[in-house]
């Protein structure tokens, strides 16, 4: 082998053992060829059978049995190699293949396999369901005989995730091919674990009830951990940088405007005992979301009913901080959200749902009717409903107009259309035309004196915080599109 060779020797120190002296004494002899080099290191006449060896005199034979050197690979670069990155035990590793997956190294060569370096490359391909039997009838129909030995081929399958390797040998044993059922992407992660992996997420389903799916089918499925990795490292963070990147462009464009916006919070489970609230704002005009705001239960002293306030609080913050000048503000009718806006935001007009609102009056009508004497209330539910509707469409923004078309409610229950006086707001009648008498009734008009008329005039004329909440529907502002942002977030927990 051409190369350089010499000798380095340690100064010895005599305070030292012996041994000591003789573990620091080292011969070096190093051959480079190429730009790797091969270090060999031995002591001195320590680990020779004749003691009286002096390496003075020659140096140790390498054909001697007993010469055992320490022997190591050093490459030229060696910095540079040095600095590149080193994967630790303790690190998650993509596409690692786990026991349960059953697959073996003499199945991961790559030399043979599909391979895509861009995401583009996949738009457009079809994923299907294949079977063993079916694959091999395949490999079977199509694959000559063995070009060594002329026999017949044998395959073998073996799962990986949610593909399928397939090596076929001859019955002399020639390993001949392998095959891999998916596209590998770098680093060898199979496409179809990634694209199960990404779209699971995304459409807001449970890892563990798709993967019990799989068992039952009896397909393959890619392992927890590799999901939550790709989860980690590539579905989430490319969900960040989107949402951000639309905030930020749509924030731009609404910079020191005034915006009516609605807003609404869901929990993470029902009841008093969620962890977690999402709140979100929306532009109320172009339905687009400003911002969404997750609260934690420990951030309001592990009361979950402050969740919802705290992240309307957050978000109003966040947009004034963005430039936005909130005008009006759409939400449910919190009292705790009430009470911050009258006291702290002053300027913003603070709107109600109406759809909370006649959601409430025929919960409350449906409740008075479920007594014998009342039962013929629950008929009336709905109507009563669509008539708070009607109210905060026709009042043009005025709450006397409001209130005298809304008491009008309890005459027309008694089949009274007109009557004699009204609120000076409006005329003292019903809007609608005028109903024959011989018209099919589906619900029996309501009697004067009854319990069932006197539990809705209880409900109409009396209910002091529903009069005193009218204000807060004039404008005849609805949050559907703010329900169905939320609804499609409910997914996702």
């Amino acid at each position: 082998m051409a190369g350089s060779s010499g000798i380095d020797r340690a100064s010895s120190d005599p305070s030292l053992p012996r041994d000591t002296q003789q573990e620091k004494q080292a011969v070096v002899h190093t051959f480079k060829p190429g730009d790797v080099s091969i270090n060999i290191s031995y002591d001195e006449a320590s680990d020779r059978s004749d003691p009286d060896l002096s390496d003075d005199n020659e140096l140790p034979d390498p054909n001697d049995e007993t010469w055992n050197p320490e022997m190591s690979l050093e490459h030229i670069h060696d910095t540079q190699v040095r600095k590149l990155a080193i994967i630790t035990g303790e690190e998650e590793v993509l596409d690692i293949i786990e026991e349960d997956e059953g697959v073996t190294s003499a199945f991961t060569t790559d030399t043979a396999f599909t391979r895509i370096t861009n995401a583009e490359e996949m738009k457009g391909e079809h994923a299907f369901t294949g079977y063993e039997c079916c694959l091999a009838d395949l490999v079977q129909m199509l694959l000559p005989a063995c070009t060594q030995c002329k026999k017949s081929y044998e395959v073998d399958f073996e799962k990986s995730g949610t593909g399928v390797y397939m090596k076929w040998t001859c019955q002399a044993g020639h390993i001949t091919g392998k095959w891999c059922s998916q596209p590998k992407l770098n680093r060898g992660m199979l496409a179809g674990d990634f694209l199960w992996s990404t779209s699971l997420l995304y459409s807001g389903n449970s890892y563990r009830k798709v993967r019990l799916m799989a068992e039952f089918m009896n397909a393959g499925y890619v392992s927890e951990r590799t999901h939550y990795s790709i989860q980690r490292d590539y579905a989430i963070p490319s969900v960040e940088d989107f949402f951000i990147k639309m905030q930020d462009d749509i924030l731009n464009t609404l910079h020191n405007k005034e915006v009516i916006v609605s807003g609404d919070g869901r929990m993470d489970s029902p009841g008093h005992s969620a962890q977690y609230c999402t709140y979100i704002i929306m532009d109320y005009e172009t339905e687009d979301i400003l911002t969404a705001i997750i609260i934690d239960k420990r951030e309001t002293d592990l009361k979950s009913v402050n969740m919802e306030k705290a992240g309307l609080i957050k978000a109003l913050a966040f947009l004034k901080q963005r430039g936005v000048k909130v005008k009006e503000i759409i939400t449910d009718a919190h009292v705790a959200i009430a009470a911050f806006l009258r006291k702290n935001e002053k300027e913003i007009k603070h709107s109600w749902d109406i759809w909370h609102g006649a959601k409430n009056i025929g919960k409350k009508v449906i409740a008075a009717g479920q007594t014998a004497a009342c039962k013929e209330l629950i008929l009336w539910s709905k109507d009563i409903g669509n008539h708070f509707w009607d109210c905060a469409k026709t009042c043009s923004n005025d709450p006397r107009k409001f209130l005298a078309k809304w008491r009008g409610v309890v005459h027309h229950v008694q089949n009274e259309h007109e009557w004699l006086f009204g609120d000076g707001c409006g005329e003292a009648k019903c809007d609608h035309a005028p109903i024959p008498p011989e018209e099919a009734r589906s619900k029996p008009w309501l009697q004067p004196r009854t319990k069932a008329y006197k539990a809705i005039k209880e409900i109409v004329l009396s209910n002091t915080r529903l009069i005193n909440s009218i204000p807060h529907f004039v404008n005849y502002r609805y949050r559907q599109r703010a329900y169905k942002s939320l609804l499609m977030m409910l997914i996702y927990y």
